[in-house]
């Protein structure tokens, strides 16, 4: 058994572990429903209910979620589990972004249909009509470039610009 795996089975065995993994699962929700937050990090609402109330502790996968949602490593994650690390717990506690690139960096960590989502609404709430037609034509040259051109996702939005 390596040293993650060990720290993993020791973590899951102390309910100490399994309070801070609610009060660390609360804080990275912040302002999120439960349903919501389950959804951003591709589990199930009950499986953050049951983490949030100490009933269980999640999978090695689910831990990989929560670091990587967490902005660390699984170690480091289950080091704060295991022995409540100050210093591990300050590095997760979020910051509001300052710059636009704060922002980028976050949409690694959202499901695909929520990045899309989130591009719809920047597109509708900042983007004048000719604006808007303009970044269409501007996309539909770059998928006609790429040899995705063919891809269902091309047609279908090649399809939805000549809609409007």
């Amino acid at each position: 058994m390596n040293k993650l795996e060990k720290l993993f089975f020791e973590a899951l065995m102390e309910h100490e572990s399994q309070e801070r993994l609610s009060r660390l699962i609360k804080q990275l929700r912040g302002e999120q429903s439960q349903r919501a937050f389950a959804k951003t990090l591709g589990v199930s609402y009950a499986a953050v209910r049951s983490w949030e109330e100490c009933e269980t502790m999640p999978g090695i996968k689910s831990l990989q979620k929560i670091a990587t949602y967490s902005k660390q490593s699984v170690e480091n994650l289950l080091n704060y589990l295991k022995y409540g690390d100050i210093e591990n717990q300050s590095k997760l506690d979020t910051q509001k972004p300052k710059v636009a690139e704060d922002v980028l960096a976050e949409l690694n960590y959202l499901p695909e249909k929520e990045t899309s989502r989130l591009l719809e609404i920047l597109i509708q709430k900042y983007l004048s009509k000719e604006e808007s037609a303009k970044l269409a034509k501007m996309l539909i040259n770059k998928l006609a470039q790429t040899s995705e051109s063919d891809s269902t996702k091309a047609r279908v939005f090649l399809l939805t610009d000549q809609k409007n």
